[in-house]
């Protein structure tokens, strides 16, 4: 008689956790790190100062830091799979505005209308998708959801060859599609909770779900020392990276390494 082998079930939170991490390292190479590489051809098109051209990147903090507080209400009450989706497509829509712009006025709106896609589409939003379908391995899942945005520099090689190739303007029209064509498909893996929205379920078959403990009140943490201790050591080292970031291939190119 033919033995039938019993078929692996594979935990979903590690697809919700593939998806997520999928989103922030695409969003990360062609948003956060890529934009680098779209520095130069910008400055050499329109003639702005690179402080001038640095001031979007501002913005584009600015928006994210505001906005992070607000994300974190709608993620509460919404879920996060609607906001991945609602993030992912005003992404698109920014990256294929932005290959449209003509004045520095609309580079900024655009810039911050991209940065609000961002925000939807990562942070926040992917962390709390992944947390809540893990328990016991919630660090892991954190550390390598962390690693999708982390990796994205990977892709800056593919996007200096696609903007020196067809021009920073398809480039970014090729941006949209691809926030669309991968990113849309990837939010819809997401579920927002895995059984009742108070119960978090541990990772593999056969495992009873628990209640999510209670955590500290926004007023308890906002009064402890700790937190803002925390919150400042983010914010230092999120402008001395965030400039580096932006500003390392107009540096190098301008003591001669080529792009």
């Amino acid at each position: 008689m033919p033995s039938f082998k019993p078929r692996i079930s594979v935990f979903y939170g590690w697809w919700v956790l593939l998806a997520c991490a999928v989103i922030q390292f695409y969003l990360g190479g062609t948003f956060f790190q890529g934009f680098s590489a779209l520095f130069n051809p910008i400055q050499e098109e329109f003639g702005w100062t690179y402080a001038a051209i640095s001031l979007a990147y501002t913005f584009r903090g600015f928006e994210s830091g505001i906005m992070a507080p607000v994300v974190g209400i709608l993620v509460d009450r919404l879920g996060p799979k609607r906001l991945l989706i609602v993030g992912v497509v005003v992404a698109a829509l920014g990256f294929w505005l932005f290959s449209q712009v003509q004045a520095l006025w609309s580079f900024y709106l655009i810039f911050v209308l991209m940065a609000l896609g961002l925000s939807f589409a990562s942070g926040v939003v992917t962390m709390t998708a992944v947390a809540s379908w893990f328990e016991k391995r919630r660090g892991l899942a954190m550390g390598i959801l962390t690693s999708g945005f982390g990796a994205s520099g990977m892709m800056m090689p593919l996007v200096v060859q696609l903007v020196d190739g067809v021009g920073w303007r398809q480039a970014v029209v090729f941006f949209a599609i691809g926030a669309a064509g991968i990113g849309i498909p990837l939010s819809l893996v997401v579920r927002d909770r895995p059984q009742e929205r108070a119960r978090v379920p541990a990772e593999g078959p056969n495992r009873t779900t628990t209640a999510a403990p209670e955590g500290m009140s926004v007023k308890q943490v906002l009064g402890t020392r700790d937190f803002w201790l925390l919150s400042l050591a983010i914010l230092f080292g999120g402008v001395a990276g965030s400039a580096v970031i932006l500003h390392q291939m107009p540096y190098l190119d301008s003591v001669g390494i080529s792009r």
